[in-house]
């Protein structure tokens, strides 16, 4: 009976039964290999990919925090920059409001000691004046 199962193993030059399955198997099992070859070269290649995508991601990262620093430097600047020359011109507007003001009582003084020399105004008493006028009122009272 091995003779016959022989036999039908290798009949027209092609394989059978158990043969046939254990060529299969190896080729199967070669083919596998070398796949399982190409994903692990693959997937180091992954791995180094992502080693330098993580570090790209960080120098990225990293670039931006010292652009968004040099930012905030140059907005702190400017800013000092404006809040000073608020300062200059709040001091500026200061000054000019105290000088109006200083004129507008000048040119009130002037227009009361005009008014008091053309007599549309009395003038305003002098002490002594007022002391008199006090006085006398007081021996009408008595």
């Amino acid at each position: 009976m091995e003779m016959e199962k022989e036999e039908i193993v290798v009949q027209n030059g092609e394989l059978f039964g158990k043969g046939r399955a254990e060529l299969r198997n190896t080729q199967i099992l070669q083919l596998i290999r070398d796949w399982e070859k190409q994903r692990d070269e693959l997937l180091d290649e992954i791995s180094y990919r992502k080693g330098q995508v993580d570090l790209l991601e960080e120098l990225i990262k990293q670039s931006y925090e010292m652009m968004l620093d040099v930012n905030k430097e140059e907005q702190a600047k400017e800013q000092a920059l404006i809040d000073s020359r608020f300062e200059d011109i709040k001091k500026l507007a200061e000054d000019y409001e105290e000088q109006a003001r200083e004129e507008a009582a000048l040119e009130r003084h002037k227009k009361k000691q005009a008014d008091v020399k053309s007599g549309k105004v009395k003038g305003k008493a002098h002490p002594d004046d007022r002391g008199r006028e006090m006085r006398s009122r007081k021996k009408k009272e008595d």
